[in-house]
C-alpha cells in the first residue's frame, strides 16, 4: 500500500509539474524543494523531505559560493539547482563548471552528528583499499548568511565520477532500493519491461533508462541458476564481475560492521563498452562504525560470513524452510528479508541478490576472507588509520563549537558528545580488527 501511495504520489506530482509554471510550484510549497538552500531556513533543520523526482531545469534559481579552506579563494556558481534531500541538500553543477571535478555533490546535516562523522571516514576506508570511492569531506554552510555549522558533503555516483576514475561512462548504472518499491522510469518503453519486476523493483536505473533492464534481470538470474553448482557460480562470477574489485568492497563493508551495506545502500556498475563486467560502489554510510543500531561491542563479532546465503544471526534459532528459508527468490527483499529469525539482534539482515550467491561460493569466499586478513593488519590498522580518524577530530572541533553557538547550545557539552562518538570508532576498529583476525586464525593485534 505504502509503495502504491508514493507511486500515486509521484504520478501526480510529475502531471502537475507539467501544467504549472517553476514559480507557481514554489509558491504551493513555500518552504521547500526549488528554493535552494533558503528552504533549510525556512523548514527547520530536522525534516526528512523527499527529493523531487522532477527533472531540473539547466538554469537553476540557486547558487554557491564555495570558498577553498586552503587558498581563501571563492567561487561563484550562479543558476544551479540546489533540491532539498533527506536531511540536507542536492547540489547540481553546471558541467561546464565543476568544483573539483565534481557536477553533482549531497550537503547534508543529521541530529546525531555520529551518523555523518562516519562516513567521510567510511569512503576513505574503501579508497585505502583501492577502490574508486565518492569523495567526501565537510563543509562550513552559511544559508542566506546565517551560519548553519558543519556539514557533511560527498560525491554522487555519476558519469563525471566514472570518467574521473578513468572507467568507461557509458555503462548502466543501477542504485539498490531496499524495499522494492521502485517502477520502471518514465523513460522506459513498455515494450522494454521486464517480466521480472521483483528485480526492477529493487534496482532504480540512472542511465540509459530507454534501454529497459535487459542486464540486471540477465545477472541475477544467471546467479540464480547456478545455485548449488559451485563451479558453474564461480566461472559466472570471474566472467562477469570485477572479482578483486567486489571483493574489496564486501571486505570494507565488513570491517567496518555495515550491516546495512550488503543487501541495501550500493550502486551497481555495468561496464558495457570497456570491460563488461559489473562493479559496486558504497552509498550511504551513516550505519558504520557501529553507529547506528547496535554498540562497538555488539557490532564488533559481526559474522565474517555475513550477507551470504546460509548466513545465521547471533542468538537466532534456527529457521525451517517453511519459515523463509526455502522462499521464493522473487519474493525476497523488503521488510521480508529481515530479521534473521526469532531472537535475532535488531540490525540482522539477510544478504542480497549479488551478496548471498557471491559470498556463498567456496572460490570468492576463500578470496574474500584473504583480503579481509590484509585489510586488517595494514590500512584498518589502528596505526594507519587510527591518524585519520584523530585528523577528522582536530579539524571537526572547532566547528561543533561553531555550531553550538549558532543553535544556543553550551558548546562543551556538544564537544564532549562529539569526542564520545569519535572515541566510539576507535573502540569499534580496535575491537573489530581483533575479533576479524582471530577468525582468521590470528589470536591478537599484539
Amino acid at each position: 500500500v505504502i509503495g502504491e501511495v508514493r507511486d500515486l504520489g509521484e504520478d501526480l506530482e510529475k502531471a502537475i509539474s507539467k501544467v504549472l509554471s517553476r514559480h507557481q510550484l514554489d509558491s504551493l510549497n513555500p518552504g521547500g524543494r526549488g528554493r535552494g538552500f533558503g528552504g533549510l531556513l525556512g523548514g527547520g533543520f530536522g525534516r526528512r523531505p523527499a527529493e523531487s523526482s522532477i527533472p531540473q531545469r539547466p538554469q537553476g534559481r540557486s547558487a554557491l559560493i564555495y570558498t577553498d579552506p586552503v587558498t581563501q579563494k571563492s567561487q561563484l556558481f550562479d543558476f544551479v539547482n540546489i533540491t532539498q534531500r533527506k536531511s540536507g541538500y542536492k547540489v547540481r553543477l553546471h558541467k561546464d563548471k565543476t568544483l573539483n571535478g565534481l557536477t553533482t555533490l549531497n550537503v547534508l546535516y543529521e541530529r546525531n552528528e555520529g551518523t555523518i562523522l562516519n562516513e567521510a571516514l567510511a569512503y576513505e576506508l574503501y579508497r585505502q583499499a583501492g577502490n574508486a570511492t565518492a569523495q567526501a569531506g565537510f563543509f562550513r554552510v552559511l544559508i542566506d548568511g546565517q551560519v548553519a555549522g558543519f556539514h557533511l558533503w560527498f560525491e554522487q555516483p555519476n558519469r563525471a565520477f566514472f570518467r574521473r576514475h578513468d572507467i568507461d561512462d557509458k555503462g548502466n548504472l543501477y542504485k539498490l532500493i531496499w524495499m522494492g518499491s521502485h517502477r520502471p522510469s518514465r523513460y522506459t518503453p513498455e515494450n522494454k519491461f521486464p517480466e521480472r519486476m521483483d528485480i526492477v523493483g529493487k534496482h532504480e536505473k540512472k542511465t540509459h533508462p530507454h534501454d529497459g533492464y535487459d542486464d540486471i534481470v540477465t545477472i541475477i538470474e544467471l546467479l540464480e541458476s547456478a545455485e548449488g553448482d559451485d563451479n558453474k557460480m564461480w566461472q559466472i562470477i570471474q566472467d562477469h564481475f570485477e572479482v578483486d574489485q567486489v571483493i574489496n568492497y564486501f571486505a570494507v563493508n565488513s570491517l567496518l560492521s555495515h550491516w546495512d551495506g550488503f543487501f541495501n545502500n550500493y550502486f551497481l556498475y555495468h561496464d558495457l563498452k570497456g570491460s563488461g563486467k559489473w562493479s559496486m560502489y558504497p552509498w550511504d554510510q551513516d550505519s558504520t562504525w557501529s553507529q547506528r543500531m547496535g554498540n562497538p561491542a555488539e557490532l564488533s563479532t559481526l559474522p565474517i560470513n555475513y550477507g551470504s546465503e546460509g548466513a545465521r544471526a547471533p542468538g537466532a534459532e534456527p529457521r525451517s524452510r517453511d519459515n523463509n528459508d526455502g522462499r521464493d527468490r522473487r519474493r525476497r527483499g523488503g521488510f521480508g528479508g529481515f530479521g534473521g529469525g526469532r531472537g535475532a539482534p535488531n540490525w540482522w539482515r539477510d544478504g542480497g541478490d549479488i551478496s548471498r550467491p557471491l559470498l556463498a561460493n567456496p572460490q570468492f569466499y576463500q578470496k574474500f576472507r584473504a583480503r579481509l586478513k590484509i585489510l586488517a593488519t595494514t590500512v584498518y590498522s589502528k596505526e594507519r588509520f587510527g591518524p585519520k580518524i584523530d585528523a577528522v577530530t582536530a579539524s571537526i572541533e572547532p566547528e561543533v563549537r561553531v555550531r553550538a553557538l549558532a543553535f544556543e547550545r553550551d558548546p562543551e557539552v556538544a564537544v564532549r558528545e562529539f569526542q564520545a562518538t569519535m572515541d566510539r570508532m576507535h573502540e569499534h576498529m580496535a575491537l573489530r580488527t581483533q575479533w576479524v583476525l582471530k577468525q582468521l586464525g590470528k589470536i591478537s593485534l599484539d
